[in-house]
């Protein structure tokens, strides 16, 4: 993985996304995305669409990021900073990761969810909505394992964070890879198929 000098967040950044295919892109990608559609998310990036808003649930995570992160860095004893980076030969598969830690070479996804995905991850797993996600992370940043963190401060204290590891299956990442390919070509060809 490339790592870009970028501030996630910032109106650059926001511009960089719009000019490749990202992590939040891979589940509307594979149909398991329960706000957008394939057919939406093409529309965004021809801007045919406007672009998706903020809402309550991106700003409570966005708001409960550093805290996760913070529980984590103190539990593993290392730093992880968050990062943007492109894929080695792919320059359009792009990723923002919550934190990364590039001599462990670990990537780490922070979600800050409802309820039910909170309890999916108390179980040891990680929703299927987030799975292709994380795929795409470890896809473009090589990583060598993916650290799903699932925090939420309206369980208790020992119940609040919860890490799910997610390692790297061959076969899943080039099915995703496949996917995110047809979907670009889409894309650079202004056409989507009926």
């Amino acid at each position: 993985m490339k790592i870009l000098q970028l501030n996630q967040g910032s109106v650059d950044w926001l511009r960089w996304r719009e000019t490749g295919l990202g992590s939040s892109d891979a589940p509307i990608i594979l149909g398991v995305s329960p706000w957008t559609t394939p057919k939406e998310l093409f529309e965004r990036k021809l801007k045919i669409r406007a672009p998706q808003r903020s809402n309550s649930a991106m700003k409570r995570g966005q708001n409960l990021e550093p805290v996760a992160r913070k529980i984590y860095e103190d539990l593993f004893g290392y730093s992880i900073e968050p990062v943007c980076g492109v894929h080695d030969t792919i320059p359009w598969l792009k990723v923002s990761l919550d934190g990364w830690n590039e001599a462990k070479k670990v990537a780490v996804e922070i979600k800050a969810p409802n309820r039910d995905d909170h309890l999916c991850a108390l179980s040891g797993k990680i929703p299927e909505k987030y799975l292709p996600q994380c795929d795409h992370q470890l896809l473009v940043s090589g990583a060598r394992t993916l650290h799903y963190v699932s925090y939420s401060n309206y369980f208790p204290k020992g119940q609040d964070f919860v890490l799910v590891k997610h390692l790297p299956i061959l076969e899943a990442l080039e099915a995703l890879l496949e996917a995110e390919k047809e979907f670009w070509s889409w894309i650079i060809n202004k056409k989507l198929p009926q």
